[in-house]
């Protein structure tokens, strides 16, 4: 029982080294910039003495156990020999049946011994097991339906908001009564301070949350009677935080769907003006990435991550953030690619930058989770309140901007 609690205190302080390792790999640039190489030391080091710590009382737990044992087997046989020699001195016994006595007496503890020492190993197995199993039976939070709808073949994209009101745990309200509706086609921008609920609303059309019963509907189907990954097959996300995968350049861009063939895939990379740099690279699509894309400028990572989505051809496009790290230039390049890409088609936008907000059908203002204000450029100017502000602010911003080069 002791070495079982042992050896679970032994597997938890080892994730939590492996995981302080991974952590500082994957972050070393920041480690380096900020001069925390000592203190991130320290503190892998701290977290690797409790690991060993753990591991010396388990040795010592194992190494008590086998002298104990041994002793015990040893006062045994002495006893029986002690005793056994008394009846034969005093004729209660024969020295056969004494010496034949010992040997069964030692037949018995021998497997005994090494049962014992089969345990340690047994415990240290179930404490890793615990873990595994623990990951195993982790229930997936979202609810799938027992009986899924089906989304409409010809699916138009009329995605409609009806009173949602969501939050991440329970007694938090990230959105409140949420309501309005994105007509077939319409290219509509979400904007509002930080923390206003933007990307919340965005995970939750991608059904990446459970939410209340119709309150997200697509083409009169409720999000909740549908499967999920049928809704992220039919919706095309890029992010403002995107990932490449290590690999081709055609296998980030197709990711597995066998739908997409590979001229899908330059068709995509050349909308959104990528192709001309893949082509400069040494296998041009077939080149392989480094893990995270760290190969590929930060821009020409995110032009990836547009020819994905627009490989998909999905019904529904939604951009989060998605320019925000692309130099001007590069910006009014794939505006050019996304007013072709995005016409006829559902698309929503969550952006800062005037050019992407202006050319927007309408825009939704988000403040607290509630929607403050729905309208185009021309009638939220003219209404006077937070859009305006807001559009205010960045004009100075770049207005001070420029100035200042």
């Amino acid at each position: 029982r002791v070495s079982r609690q042992v050896y679970r205190g032994i597997r938890s302080s080892l994730s939590r080294l492996n995981e302080n390792l991974q952590e500082n790999l994957s972050g070393i640039e920041v480690v380096q910039l900020y001069g925390r190489e000592k203190i991130n030391y320290e503190r892998y080091t701290e977290i690797n003495e409790e690991n060993r710590e753990q591991e010396d009382l388990a040795v010592r737990i194992e190494s008590y156990y086998g002298p104990a044992m041994d002793s015990m087997a040893f006062l045994a046989m002495a006893a029986i020999v002690w005793f056994g020699g008394h009846h034969v001195l005093s004729g209660a016994a024969t020295l056969g049946s004494v010496i034949l006595f010992a040997q069964f007496a030692d037949m018995m503890f021998r497997p005994i011994v090494a049962m014992g020492e089969q345990w340690n190993v047994v415990f240290r197995a179930m404490a890793s097991c615990e873990r595994i199993f623990q990951a195993l039976d982790w229930k997936e939070a979202l609810q799938k339906p027992v009986e899924p709808k089906e989304l409409p073949a010809d699916l138009k994209g009329d995605v409609r908001f009806n009173h949602l009101t969501f939050g991440y745990t329970p007694g938090t309200t990230i959105l409140k009564d949420v309501t309005f509706d994105i007509a077939p086609g319409e290219r509509i921008a979400i904007v509002g301070p930080t923390g206003s609920g933007k990307t919340s609303l965005i995970r939750l059309l991608c059904r990446f949350y459970d939410v209340p019963a119709n309150s997200i509907m697509i083409d009169g189907v409720d999000i909740m009677d549908v499967d999920p990954s049928e809704i992220r097959k039919r919706i095309g996300v890029v992010l403002q935080d995107f990932h490449i995968f290590s690999g081709t350049v055609y296998d980030n861009i197709i990711l597995g769907n066998p739908k997409v063939t590979r001229e899908d895939a330059r068709r995509a990379a050349r909308l959104v003006h990528a192709d001309p740099f893949i082509r400069l690279l040494p296998q041009g699509y077939d080149t392989v990435l480094t893990e995270r894309g760290r190969n590929l400028s930060h821009g020409q990572r995110q032009l990836l991550a547009f020819a994905r989505v627009l490989a998909m051809d999905p019904e529904v496009l939604i951009l989060d953030e998605a320019t925000a790290s692309i130099d001007t230039e590069t910006e009014l390049i794939i505006q050019d690619a996304l007013a072709k890409v995005t016409e006829g088609r559902t698309s929503v936008i969550i952006a800062h930058r005037l050019q992407t907000i202006r050319e927007a059908n309408r825009i939704v203002v988000l403040t607290g989770g509630e929607v403050r204000e729905i309208g185009t450029h021309e009638e939220l100017m003219a209404q006077g309140g937070l859009y305006k502000t807001l559009y205010e602010l960045q004009v100075q911003d770049l207005g001070s901007s420029g100035a200042a080069s």
